[in-house]
């Protein structure tokens, strides 16, 4: 074979191979989005689903709609400014983002010195805004407008939970005075709405007080005979309370009148059970352990009506829109293995990849908003989310190292 026929044929080839390379590419860059359908509707406490390793995560997604997720590579403004950025590196006890004049601003604590930031959506600057120093903070709740805290940690003993009382001025600067003092020391379980609070009095067996969330006007609510509660306030009238789930053992889940103490059994003898109120009292997303899975379901509280979803995850991953009281953000894992739930995923055995969604608990409609693989190539277990009060931005942290993003929703 002459050179010349060599080169045209070594041409051929690579003309074959780039031809058969684009078209593998464009047929799999592109991830698919599963209907599941109605895949968990033999919901606890209907049944028992015994499959283990499920796909997680399906629904549907409105074509042209926010549940896209087509990545923008235009070089427009989304790619000078992605949609999912990272707020912190540190690990993050606790965040709360809310608006502020034209700005929608982030504060948080960090967990390892309790130095506490602030940070702008917008510019994503961050100034330290706090002069104190509290190591190993394990959480931090907040009030909704950024400027009260409850920072929880044990003392050196080991053994004295600590919960801490702050306050931010009105306009906070680079090492901004944090004034405050401490709550009750060892209260076990404590639940933040706003500048209210609930918690189980440390002092007497099960009892149920609420008070400011600077501790003042503490009054007697109830008495749960134990301290060992979930607690979850929506609102000043209302609240949530169950037995801590465990995946072993059956609970229940209760309403809370907080002017009469009086409680309303809605949800009994199921495993793993937990939920969290929506902010009005209406409405209750609880998840528990199915076969050695997952399921999900909302409750009405006004029609006693349980509905199973679609979508299977744990309640710690999801929070109430402030904007549309009929929907509610979750973390949904891609795949769920089997294990004790949510056992195995509290203890850290278990982590996640999650998607995010957006699901409509009156018609079901389910929209997935963000895969943080395709956006930052990281696999992220997010929990703690929150959202700002325009349901503009929403917050989480990655468990799997605790730092902490914000997703701006209207991108």
């Amino acid at each position: 074979m002459s050179r010349k026929t060599l080169y045209i044929v070594l041409l051929a080839l690579i003309v074959i191979l780039g031809i058969a390379g684009w078209y593998f590419f464009s047929r799999t860059t592109s991830e698919p989005v599963t209907d599941v359908g109605q895949g968990n509707s033999d919901l606890f406490p209907f049944g028992s689903n015994t499959s283990t390793g499920s796909q997680q995560g399906g629904g549907t997604v409105r074509p042209g709609g926010s549940g896209s997720n087509t990545i923008d590579l235009s070089g427009g403004a989304s790619a000078t400014k992605p949609r999912l950025r990272k707020v912190s590196d540190d690990q993050v006890s606790g965040a709360i983002i809310f608006p502020k004049g034209n700005s929608t601003l982030i504060h948080y604590m960090d967990r390892a010195t309790g130095h506490i930031f602030e940070t702008d959506t917008d510019t994503m600057t961050r100034i330290k805004i706090s002069n104190i120093t509290m190591p190993q903070i394990y959480e931090t709740l907040w009030s909704n407008d950024g400027r009260e805290l409850i920072a929880r940690y044990l003392k050196n003993d080991g053994a004295t939970i600590q919960s801490f009382y702050g306050t931010l001025p009105a306009t906070t600067t680079i090492n901004s005075s944090v004034e405050g003092y401490f709550l009750p020391a060892n209260i076990q379980e404590l639940s933040v709405s706003d500048k209210k609070i609930i918690y189980l009095d440390p002092t007497e067996d099960g009892v149920l007080v609420s008070a400011q969330i600077d501790g003042t006007k503490k009054a007697f609510v109830t008495s749960l005979y134990s301290r060992d509660w979930l607690l979850d306030l929506a609102n000043t009238k209302m609240a949530l309370i169950g037995a801590k789930p465990s995946g072993l053992v059956t609970g229940d889940l209760y309403t809370l009148d907080m002017s009469t103490g009086q409680r309303t059994k809605f949800m009994t003898d199921i495993l793993g059970l937990t939920g969290i109120i929506r902010p009005d009292g209406g409405a209750v997303f609880a998840s528990a352990a199915q076969g050695s899975g997952i399921a999900s379901a909302v409750y009405s509280i006004a029609d006693k009506k349980l509905t199973a979803l679609s979508l299977a995850t744990l309640s710690d991953k999801c929070v109430w829109s402030v904007a549309d009281k009929d929907s509610v953000y979750c973390a949904v894992p891609t795949s769920v293995p089997s294990g004790v739930y949510p056992d195995d995923w509290y203890q850290g055995t278990v982590s996640f990849e999650d998607r995010l969604w957006k699901i409509n608990i009156v018609n079901e409609e389910t929209d997935l908003l963000l895969d943080p693989s395709i956006e930052t190539g990281i696999d992220m277990d997010m929990t703690h989310l929150s959202v700002d009060a325009s349901d503009s931005h929403i917050i989480f942290t990655n468990k799997k190292d605790s730092s902490l993003w914000v997703f701006d929703l209207n991108r």
